[in-house]
């Protein structure tokens, strides 16, 4: 009938009037979380091994990179990329100094001895129960790595601000282990 198709459109209309309405609602919010910085953080995601190969020689493609601080398992890592001693030699090479703070696991220290000291890294341990994560985060130039093994993904924030407030966190941490390895 006449009067239910215009009754149908009404409702239709009156639909699309409350749509409007919430939408309209949700612009200055959608604005405010969406405001113009001047420095907003880039943030990639990787997954998959071939992911997490792109987050551990991402530091040999960063040009501002002048060391690497990172709390890391170098056995898992060595584990997943039988090769990942070209991009330790590559670093090395470039003069991009490693502080590193690992786990006092057997394979760590058996991959500590078997392998030559660098002139210019510096590696400390930590008890294994102190380091409970796989997980590893490096901090390098404007970026932080972060790299989960188990899990397959890793991330990479590229930002002043967070690499600087990171760094600074890992040299209190580093200076810390420092002084519980000499007690």
């Amino acid at each position: 009938t006449p009067e239910m198709l215009l009754l149908e459109a009404q409702n239709k209309a009156k639909q699309t009037e409350d749509i409007k309405k919430k939408i309209d609602n949700l612009v200055p919010e959608l604005k405010a979380l969406h405001k113009d910085t001047k420095h907003k953080p880039k943030v990639r995601v990787y997954e998959g091994i071939n992911g997490l190969r792109e987050v551990y020689w991402d530091l040999l493609y960063t040009k501002e990179a002048k060391d690497l601080k990172t709390f890391s398992d170098p056995a898992t890592i060595f584990k997943m990329f039988p090769d990942f001693v070209n991009q330790v030699v590559e670093r090395a090479d470039r003069g991009i100094k490693m502080y590193a703070v690992c786990p006092s696991t057997k394979e760590v220290l058996n991959l500590i001895e078997k392998t030559p000291p660098s002139a210019i890294d510096e590696l400390l341990v930590i008890p294994k129960n102190k380091f409970k994560s796989l997980n590893n985060i490096a901090i390098y130039g404007n970026r932080i790595g972060l790299a989960s093994p188990k899990e397959r993904f890793g991330i990479i924030i590229e930002s002043k601000e967070i690499a600087d407030l990171l760094r600074s966190n890992f040299n209190l941490a580093w200076e810390e282990v420092k002084r519980l390895n000499k007690s």
